[in-house]
């Protein structure tokens, strides 16, 4: 980066010399200077190695600051949205440390006069915000998006003619359109549901742990009902409006009316406690782009049964109750259904970490099977199970639930999972009421992919049997 400005210089000086230890600084000075030309040879897995050494090693020396900042630019080129995201965020916490004045706004006229370099330590943040706030855009967090991009503004109203928003950006392909998107961040809404039912009782925290005790609020069923939830997601992108037809049919999901359903012959199996879904289908909002996102998404209520399915009344308690579940039994379904997808690595990223640790004589590797390793550091004594999935983690940080990828078959390029726990209205006892929802969004492809072959999906047992990306 361009540092240190006039400005700051005294101010960072003082900073460094405390705590300095020559050696250290030497050695970690070298390593970031190694990977640094990694990373400008776009060997992003070896640049990311290295940076990691720079902060597990040397964090308290000057390079920790510049670490973040390589680290993070080799995430975002990774398509490691949450690493990047988090990498960043650290550079922008150590950046207001070491150089507050510089997150100051509006600075006052004579420092922008005397101070010339400034232009280019605010070109350097307005790099970050914009990477943060796109990395966020892509993992669903529109807030954050937001926020950031408003941060971006304000710097770029410091210098409305000498900050060039896509020049400067080129060397690592984050161009206008990425502004823009994130910029719309602000106007799109939240997708929100239909109008909620009453909610028909709260159950008290006694209740779920006495259901929990005996085993009876579970989720056996649940990778079948979340693979069946993915084809049918996968053919609403697909525009395969027959198949979709006849794979509802056949799965005996039930119309409860035009756009939503639920599979009634097996929820007459489903005994008290046990979790159920309903799911609708809804038009992608006007205000989302409708060039990243496919025009159909599925939104899902989860509950647990409160009564018998075989009658009538039995039926309308259950429906009832997914708007009207207690905090804590909302927190037990929640953790249930979201441990349905086993979390792991892209399968590149598992790739090269492998290669990696193959050509590290510190690392002794043993692979398990095609998509699990396990690796030994000989100078820490630790060891680390690494394995390869279709799920991952997105990074973004939402306060009312979680964002999981999947990679999988299809024409699409992921599908979006959005988990969340949303606070409803009060009951007639005045307790506060919630639901558990899954939003599940299909992301465009930028390529031509082959169709979801649907029965050799469904006739997978687990999700990770096969490794969609592993051609």
């Amino acid at each position: 980066m361009k540092k240190l400005t006039c400005l700051f210089l005294f101010i960072s000086f003082v900073s460094f010399s405390q705590g300095y230890d020559r050696t250290k600084y030497k050695t970690a000075k070298k390593t970031d200077n190694q990977a640094y030309k990694k990373l400008l040879n776009e060997d992003y897995y070896g640049a990311i190695a290295l940076y990691n050494k720079v902060i597990e090693s040397y964090g308290q020396t000057f390079q920790l600051r510049n670490a973040y900042e390589g680290r993070g630019k080799a995430k975002f080129e990774l398509e490691d949205y949450k690493g990047a995201a988090a990498d960043f965020t650290e550079y922008i916490k150590l950046e207001k440390t070491e150089n507050p004045i510089l997150f100051d706004l509006p600075y006052p006229a004579d420092i922008k006069q005397t101070n010339l370099m400034i232009v280019y330590d605010a070109e350097d943040i307005v790099e970050f915000y914009l990477k943060r706030g796109y990395s966020k855009y892509k993992l669903g967090d529109k807030k954050g998006a937001c926020e950031d991009s408003r941060k971006v503004q304000e710097f770029r109203n410091e210098f409305p003619n000498e900050i060039d928003i896509t020049g400067y950006l080129n060397e690592y392909s984050v161009a206008q359109g990425h502004l823009d998107l994130i910029e719309s961040a602000c106007e799109e809404i939240s997708i929100t549901n239909k109008p909620k039912p009453k909610p028909l009782n709260n159950t008290t925290k006694d209740e779920v742990d006495e259901l929990f005790a005996s085993g009876q609020i579970k989720y056996d069923n649940g990778t079948q009902d979340l693979k069946e939830l993915i084809v049918i997601q996968t053919l609403l992108a697909e525009n395969r409006i027959d198949d979709l037809s006849d794979f509802i049919i056949n799965n005996n999901y039930v119309s409860v009316n035009e756009n939503t359903f639920y599979k009634l012959e097996q929820l007459n199996l489903r005994k008290k406690g046990e979790i159920f879904p309903i799911f609708s289908i809804e038009d992608l909002p006007t205000s989302m782009d409708n060039n990243t996102y496919s025009n159909k998404f599925i939104v899902v209520n989860f509950s647990n049964t409160i009564e018998n399915w075989n009658s009538e009344e039995g039926i309308v308690s259950n429906f009832k109750h997914y708007y009207g579940l207690s905090k804590y039994e909302c927190e037990k379904i929640f953790d249930i259904v979201t441990s349905v997808p086993k979390l792991g690595y892209p399968y590149l990223m598992f790739k090269g970490f492998k290669e990696f640790y193959d050509k590290d004589e510190n690392y002794i590797v043993e692979q398990i099977d095609r998509y699990t390793l396990k690796v030994y550091d000989s100078k820490k004594g630790e060891e680390t199970i690494l394995q390869a999935s279709n799920f991952y983690n997105s990074t973004e940080e939402i306060t009312n639930g979680t964002n999981i990828n999947f990679i999988g078959p299809g024409e699409v390029l992921t599908t979006q999972l959005r988990f969340r726990m949303d606070e409803e209205k009060e009951s007639e006892s005045g307790d506060l009421q919630y639901s558990v929802t899954l939003g599940i969004l299909s992301f465009k492809a930028d390529w031509p992919k082959d169709k979801m072959n649907v029965d050799f999906f469904m006739s997978l047992k687990n999700f990770n049997d096969r490794i969609w990306i592993d051609k």
